[in-house]
């Protein structure tokens, strides 16, 4: 991240750092992985760093869809989030749609609500998804 200056303000060590928010910033890890079909980008779930560039409140959000904003941020020291809960092992996208992300398993549900500056939940409620009947009478 550079700054209105052009400095370097936060080595390159997250796939993405969102707006500072109330000295918060939410920012994601990426690793490449190496396998016979290239590499591969698979991102982490996101987590909030302070100007410090510390990892304040550890990633462990893993959805963004939070309405209009790209990013989760902080308003009033809450910051709207959506979790997926999921079920069954993880499995590289790039045998899926070749885009190199990774899908947890299947989607099961989805906790949404706020937490604080500490990471903590405030407020959340959580949905739990009616399994999906394919042909052949496999629920996922």
């Amino acid at each position: 991240m550079i700054n209105l200056k052009g400095e370097l303000v936060v080595p390159y060590q997250y796939h993405f750092i969102g707006p500072f928010s109330e000295g918060l910033a939410s920012a994601r890890y990426a690793r490449v992985v190496h396998n016979s079909t290239g590499d591969h980008e698979l991102l982490g779930p996101w987590g909030f760093i302070n100007k410090e560039e510390r990892m304040v409140i550890k990633p462990q959000f893993n959805d963004t869809d939070v309405g209009s904003a790209a990013v989760p941020e902080f308003h009033h020291g809450l910051a709207w989030i959506k979790n997926d809960i999921t079920k069954g092992p993880a499995i590289p996208d790039s045998e899926i749609a070749g885009d190199g992300s990774e899908v947890p398993g299947t989607v099961v549900g989805e906790t949404a609500g706020y937490i604080n500056e500490k990471g903590q939940w405030v407020w959340k409620h959580t949905t739990m998804y009616k399994p999906v009947v394919q042909q052949g009478g496999k629920t996922q």
